[in-house]
């Protein structure tokens, strides 16, 4: 695959992992490594797993399902972009005006 996933995603992406309250920015991307990503993949996904809700009912496993899938497709964008950074990509552009909070 030559595309690489557009910056704002991935630090979206980042944020699903890290938190919300994560400052993300090119220097962060460059400085992720595999080990941090699958240890904060691995605390998300524990927390928002839908079997961790069972007893809570359907609506709050449902929700739970969605925060997971929100998960597991941070890890695996992050993923193909460390692989893509390791064969050598590099953004070229200026990096994006951050957006503000509504």
């Amino acid at each position: 695959m030559s595309l690489v996933i557009a910056e704002n995603e991935l630090y979206n992406a980042c944020r699903v992992l890290f938190g919300a309250e994560m400052q993300v920015s090119r220097a962060f991307l460059e400085y992720l490594q595999p080990s941090g990503i699958k240890s904060a993949y691995r605390k998300k996904a524990l927390e928002t797993h839908p079997d961790m809700l069972a007893a809570k009912g359907e609506a709050a496993r449902k929700k739970s399902a969605a925060l997971f899938h929100r998960v597991q497709q941070a890890y695996e964008s992050l993923l193909f972009y460390l692989d893509a950074r390791e064969k050598g990509f590099r953004f070229t552009s200026p990096p994006p005006r951050p957006r503000r909070p509504p």
